[in-house]
């Protein structure tokens, strides 16, 4: 996978020589990028497209698809096996990110396919929080394997699920929205060196 900030910095870095660009990236809820998408507060956005409303009105390069996995302490009964499937989790307290994120909606219509009654004990609007918390609590959690950064929190581990579980990452503009000549090239760059495969 091409890492995203040291292609970002190599295009800003190659840019034509007399032109200062400046990318102001911000991370947030899916809801609120949304929102300044069609506001106009932002040009393009990268989502997740798994529930995405009126698709057709978006221009959309797909960047990957992301594979969940459980996430837990490395002391958790579960942290030992080769892989999990959902049934394997009923017993433990779950933790996810809160209602309003795609992720939340991903993990719990799994379950409910699967006629898996589950609860969360715990919801944060955060990855890194809720990584914080599994550190130290006996909860587990599902995320996209991309959020999980063991380099951070090394008394995480991860393991594969039995069931896959995905989801779709892309860069999406609207196609109404007229892009300034930077946008529009950063928009051609990104497909060059990002569109899925």
């Amino acid at each position: 996978m091409v890492c995203i900030s040291a292609q970002i910095a190599q295009f800003t870095t190659n840019y034509k020589p007399d032109v200062n660009v400046v990318i102001d990236m911000h991370e947030t809820n899916q809801q609120e990028v949304m929102k300044e998408l069609f506001d106009g507060a932002i040009d393009i956005a990268l989502i997740r497209t798994d529930y995405l409303d009126e698709v057709d009105v978006f221009d959309c390069i797909p960047y990957k698809k992301d594979i969940f996995v459980l996430v837990c302490n490395q002391n958790h009964p579960l942290s030992t096996k080769e892989a999990v499937s959902l049934n394997d989790l009923i017993k433990y307290p779950l933790s996810l990110l809160d209602t309003s994120s795609v992720i939340y909606t991903i993990v719990m219509k799994a379950f409910e396919r699967h006629g898996i009654e589950k609860k969360t004990k715990c919801l944060t609007t955060r990855h890194k929080i809720l990584m914080e918390i599994l550190q130290t609590a006996p909860n587990i959690s599902l995320l996209p394997l991309s959020l999980v950064d063991l380099t951070l929190f090394p008394h995480l581990c991860t393991v594969p699920l039995v069931e896959e579980l995905t989801s779709d990452v892309a860069l999406i503009k609207l196609k109404k929205r007229r892009l300034n000549k930077i946008t529009k090239d950063f928009w051609i760059y990104w497909q060059k060196y990002f569109q899925m495969q």
